[in-house]
């Protein structure tokens, strides 16, 4: 009788990318995807999602 009693599938994906706007602009944009199922029925599965963007302004040379 073969059965699974544990154990996970783990998929990720990443994403970055930076744009100079200007001389002393810089704009960061990112994107990060994790998932998991799981091989048990029992338990649900998961994903988490970060996005955002970032400014940079530099002072000076």
């Amino acid at each position: 009788n073969n059965q699974v009693t544990g154990g996970q599938k783990l998929i990720g994906f990443k994403f970055d990318a930076d744009y100079a706007l200007n001389k002393n602009l810089l704009a960061s944009f990112f994107y990060y995807q994790n998932s998991s199922r799981f091989l048990i029925s029992s338990t649900f599965p998961r994903k988490s999602v970060n996005a955002g963007i970032s400014l940079r302004y530099t002072i000076g040379n």
